[in-house]
């Protein structure tokens, strides 16, 4: 039992020592805020597109009052309110030059979801201790393809809630399933899954050498943030009224993208000071 502790012990310090020394390279704290201001801003302009997308069929006034009463119905007041003032006026702003404010919004979510990604590549680049010779366009397509797939798995979020509870209902009896239930939980997996193809994709090619383990270490991210927005989720009906009060809509937003990106940059941390420490007690 001695000869146990005595060996766990170094490791453990070890471990703390790497990870310390890393964090402070790749400063998952500071790389978080990056990632979760330059995300929010991709979010607005993405309802926008979505907006002046839906405005194109004749039945979208229709679509965004039940849009408004299923917000009414299933989030906070303060947050209903919140997103239903930033529908009706995505509603005023492509009233007019449709594809002239599509392009725009689209552009502007690209650049600015590209800069959260490209904030999670440079915290890796200084973790790794690399210099990055890519280029440019190289370096920032990583960035564009995850902002293009996230923005698609953002607008499927937006036409879910645009169609309705009845959405559950309607996909369980196409499926033959028996009850809304399945069909929710299968549309968590999902989007887990989406989740965790994006991670992928950043740790194994956003850096300039990939992340050791790409595939554990995105498992593990998302693993942690759905247990976290899902824990968020049971909380909130408790304490949105005095969140709301205190951080604002728009702050729990960015509180929740917070946590996002701390997580994203520092689980790849954790593993590889991990790692270093589990080589250094072997060779010992």
């Amino acid at each position: 039992m001695q000869g146990i502790v005595d060996g766990i012990v170094p490791f453990v310090k070890r471990w703390v020592r790497d990870w310390t020394v890393l964090s402070r390279r790749g400063d998952p704290l500071l790389m978080g805020a990056a990632i979760a201001f330059n995300s929010l801003f991709a979010l607005v302009p993405l309802a926008i597109a979505f907006v002046a997308i839906v405005t194109l069929f004749e039945r979208s006034k229709v679509f965004f009052e039940d849009l408004v009463e299923f917000l009414e119905s299933t989030l906070p007041p303060d947050v209903a309110v919140f997103l239903g003032n930033i529908l009706a006026q995505s509603l005023e702003i492509v009233s007019g030059k449709r594809s002239v404010i599509l392009a725009v919004s689209i552009l502007v979510a690209l650049w600015s979801g590209s800069r959260a990604v490209y904030a999670i590549q440079k915290s890796l680049r200084l973790v790794q201790g690399t210099v990055d010779e890519r280029g440019y366009v190289r370096i920032r397509a990583t960035g564009i393809v995850v902002t293009v797939a996230g923005g698609v798995a953002v607008m499927a979020a937006y036409l879910v809630m645009l169609i309705g509870g009845g959405v559950w209902r309607t996909v369980s009896d196409w499926l033959g399933l028996p009850g809304i239930g399945i069909t929710q939980a299968l549309a968590i997996a999902l989007a887990l899954a989406w989740v965790y193809l994006l991670l992928w994709v950043i740790y194994r090619y956003g850096p300039p050498e990939p992340v050791s383990f790409a595939w554990l270490t995105a498992a593990i991210v998302t693993a942690v943030l759905g247990l976290g927005t899902m824990i968020a989720v049971n909380l909130l009906p408790n304490v949105s009224s005095q969140a709301v009060a205190v951080f604002g809509s728009v702050g729990l937003a960015l509180l929740w993208l917070y946590y996002i990106g701390v997580v994203v940059v520092a689980a790849p941390i954790g593993i590889l000071s991990f790692l270093s420490a589990w080589e250094d007690s072997s060779q010992r």
